[in-house]
């Protein structure tokens, strides 16, 4: 569970770390008069562009290990883990 934990906690921080850059790229978009150069909205944005897909494709991969139980197995998993905890 420790495992499955430390996986799901780095996915939640990735899909964090997208929408911030989300909020940012629509922030960013929405007042381009605080930048004095075109160049340097444009070079921003890339950068910002270039990093969701990166932390896009990291996230796919984690979510995969995420959810490669089947469900039903993981429940029983889960339950079994539980009882022996109880007892």
């Amino acid at each position: 569970m420790k495992a499955k934990y430390e996986v799901t906690s780095s996915l939640i921080d990735l899909l964090g770390h997208i929408h911030d850059l989300d909020v940012l790229c629509a922030l960013v978009e929405a007042e381009p008069q605080h930048f004095s150069n075109a160049d340097d909205l444009a070079h921003l944005l890339d950068a910002i562009i270039f990093r969701q897909q990166e932390d896009r494709h990291a996230a796919l991969e984690r979510a995969e290990d995420v959810f490669a139980d089947d469900p039903q197995e993981e429940a029983d998993r889960i339950e079994l883990l539980w009882r022996a905890q109880v007892r």
